[in-house]
């Protein structure tokens, strides 16, 4: 006989154990994406929860980039198409004013 899962909504999100950390993790991601926005006066949505979702799994993807020993090259240009598709392009007056550090992989 087959046991009912513990969470059998998938919809309704888990209270404790590892489900609860990543969805710490991905409000905190969806604050800061929401505060760039903000800091940059970017036209895009604020809502932030979808980009933080995908930034929050990105961590497996650059896994299996790693094991099939892609050049940095590759992953660099991964990572920053990412950032630009979630967070948006800095306007040019937010950018003087933000000097933000270089992405190091």
């Amino acid at each position: 006989m087959l046991s009912t899962p513990r969470f059998s909504d998938p919809l309704k999100k888990p209270r404790g154990g590892v489900g609860h950390e990543k969805e710490k993790i991905i409000a905190l991601v969806a604050r800061t994406i929401r505060r760039w926005r903000i800091e940059t006066a970017s036209d895009r949505d604020p809502e932030a929860e979808d980009d933080a979702r995908v930034i929050a799994a990105t961590g497996y993807v650059l896994v299996q980039m790693k094991v099939a020993k892609l050049p940095n090259s590759r992953i660099e240009r991964f990572l920053q198409t990412l950032v630009r598709d979630t967070l948006g392009e800095v306007r040019t007056s937010a950018r003087k004013e933000l000097n933000p550090a270089p992405l190091t992989v």
